[in-house]
């Protein structure tokens, strides 16, 4: 097997794996045989928020009432459903306006004498948003940049989030009160803990009990070593989602392709994750300098698949899956190997690309020194334009954060 079968072999099984996570089949698997009371008032936020309510409205049927779906802009259109399109990684005033949508249905669902689903997914914590009491858009949309450009995880942001609004940390939950329902999630935080993904909007009192995961970053990988089985490719998956930063990530994927490189078989490694990297950080920041010594002036932060910092300055712009692509063809230059790294959402940071397959040429020769360049520069995404290794931006149906795949040997 060569190295353009690889990168074949490996697009293939990204789309494999991706037509086996759809969000809305997963809602609707979930649902069938719901005996939970009508009128159904779905509550849904998130990126794949109008997939979802597609689902429930599958399994449902005539039983659902007031549906509200908060995702983000060129979502799918729910017939019969009030829906909002929010801003992300930073909220914005439609955000704000999908929060009180959100509420309020919830607040009437009280008196409905039926049932309530809540449905979330990743991105939810800025494509909807209820600012606590007296604070400002402006002021939220402050707390939140400052909070990305922290380089904490997941867990931590939003656990700050929630002391911003009144709708995550259970303010759905408090809203609804006692009325029967469930809540599906679908992770894309690699804890798989529900009360993270979008800040635990539904997370209080015995709506706790009642959260149903229905797909997390396990998922995202299994769904990977499926598809590579039926396309007869040997597989080994990763025990546990990979996260850290972008070069330790990348170090460890690098680890494994060397090890099986000299394999007579091809064998892919799948693995889900998220590799970050901390603008404000000497680590992350180490080769970036400008002439002279300086940083490069006005690190942003963008978020994709989770909401950790993506790459993007005024000198370049850049994904973490395309970021870790590029470092992962520096260090397996020469070697039979390819890797796909990729946002299963199909976006990868504030750029057209859903993330980068690349193999042990891509690094060689004249590309060497524009790789160098662009991971210094942050400038990953015109690079991987240039060598010919992104992955265009798609809408996927789907997410689960993202998915990293090495094909090695044969």
């Amino acid at each position: 097997m060569d190295d353009i079968n690889r990168t074949d072999v490996l697009k293939s099984i990204l789309a494999g794996a991706l037509s086996r996570v759809q969000a809305r089949a997963l809602a609707a698997r979930a649902l069938a045989g719901s005996r939970l009371p009508g009128p159904v008032t779905l509550l849904a936020l998130g990126k794949v928020a109008g997939e979802l309510a597609l689902g429930a409205r599958d399994a449902l049927g005539a039983r659902l009432g007031e549906v509200v779906v908060a995702g983000p802009r060129g979502g799918v259109s729910v017939p019969g459903a009030r829906v909002f399109a929010g801003g992300h990684p930073l909220p914005d005033a439609g955000s704000v306006a999908a929060g009180e949508a959100l509420l309020e249905a919830a607040a009437a669902a009280r008196g409905a004498g039926g049932s309530v689903i809540g449905l979330v997914s990743g991105g939810g914590s800025a494509l909807a948003e209820a600012p606590a009491d007296e604070m400002t858009l402006g002021v939220l949309i402050a707390h939140y940049r400052s909070l990305l450009e922290s380089g904490e995880p997941i867990e931590r942001l939003n656990e700050a989030r929630r002391k911003l609004s009144r709708l995550k940390g259970g303010g759905l939950a408090r809203a609804v009160g006692d009325v029967p329902g469930t809540v599906l999630v679908m992770s894309d935080v690699p804890s798989g803990d529900p009360a993270v993904v979008s800040s635990g909007p539904f997370w209080d009192g015995r709506w706790r009990a009642r959260h149903r995961v229905i797909g997390d970053l396990t998922t995202l990988a299994d769904a990977a070593c499926e598809t590579a089985g039926s396309l007869g490719v040997n597989f080994e998956e990763a025990e546990v989602p990979l996260t850290g930063d972008v070069e330790a990530v990348a170090q460890q994927l690098a680890a494994w392709a060397r090890e099986h490189a000299t394999g007579s078989a091809p064998i892919l490694y799948a693995a889900a994750g998220e590799a970050t990297i901390n603008l404000r950080s000497s680590s992350a920041s180490e080769g970036t300098s400008e002439p002279g010594g300086r940083r490069p002036a006005e690190l942003r932060s963008a978020a994709g698949g989770g909401e950790v910092p993506h790459l993007e300055s005024n000198h370049g712009v850049g994904g973490r899956a395309q970021h870790l692509a590029l470092r992962f063809a520096e260090l397996c230059a020469g070697l039979p190997v390819a890797l796909l790294a990729a946002g299963s959402d199909g976006r990868d940071g504030p750029t057209d690309h859903a993330g980068a397959v690349v193999n042990g040429e891509t690094a060689l020769g004249a590309a060497a020194s524009d790789i160098r360049d662009a991971l210094a520069r942050f400038d990953s995404a015109p690079c991987c334009a240039r060598l010919g290794v992104a992955l265009p931006r798609a809408a996927t149906g789907t997410h689960l954060g993202d998915l990293y795949c090495v094909l090695a040997g044969g």
